[in-house]
């Protein structure tokens, strides 16, 4: 007898849960439908994603400097000083801002011209290139040699080519006014 009463309350349970799935099912699929009329959304124009084109200003920075906010831009005409470096060697100090650049590494040429004769160049292979939280590219510290580094004075032009990995090179050509360098010698 105590197996029979047993069998009957699984089934009674069993039942139970049944007609409440039945029940919640019904209830579900006699609810009116959602309508959707089609229509479109107004859309906020700062949420559409603009294409940025790639572009690069050419620069300095202090010798050494690894952060960005170090990165001066070079306009035509500028000063740009001929320093001594560490390795013993006159040079240029040059820097490179990009935006719409988003490859970690590039290809890098730099070159210094005065009165048509090239006095410096450097091509440098696969350089990381450090991004800036406002979503700008910098190479800094491109350290340009130069041949004849007697140059205070004259007008140069500086003339970068930054290639990203997987990208267009973007070049940049800027006449610069020369200083400093080696002291004039003695007569």
């Amino acid at each position: 007898m105590r197996r029979l009463t047993r069998i009957r309350r699984q089934t009674d349970t069993l039942f139970l849960g049944v007609f409440l799935v039945c029940l919640l099912l019904q209830t579900a699929c006699s609810s009116p439908a959602v309508q959707f009329d089609g229509g479109t959304e107004d859309v906020d124009p700062t949420d559409a994603q603009v294409d940025v084109i790639a572009a690069i200003s050419v620069g300095t920075n202090a010798p050494g400097t690894s952060h960005v906010s170090s990165f001066k831009v070079l306009e035509d005409g500028q000063a740009l000083e001929i320093v001594f470096g560490q390795q013993g060697l006159w040079m240029v100090v040059l820097a490179i801002e990009a935006t719409g650049v988003t490859a970690e590494y590039a290809d890098v040429q730099g070159e210094m011209a005065v009165d048509g004769v090239v006095v410096g160049s450097l091509s440098l292979k696969r350089q990381r290139l450090t991004q800036s939280e406002e979503g700008l590219s910098y190479l800094l510290n491109f350290f340009l040699v130069l041949d004849e580094p007697a140059q205070h004075g004259r007008e140069g032009i500086v003339t970068m080519t930054l290639t990203p990995t997987g990208g267009e090179a973007l070049t940049l050509t800027r006449a610069v006014q020369l200083y400093g360098g080696p002291p004039e010698p003695e007569e």
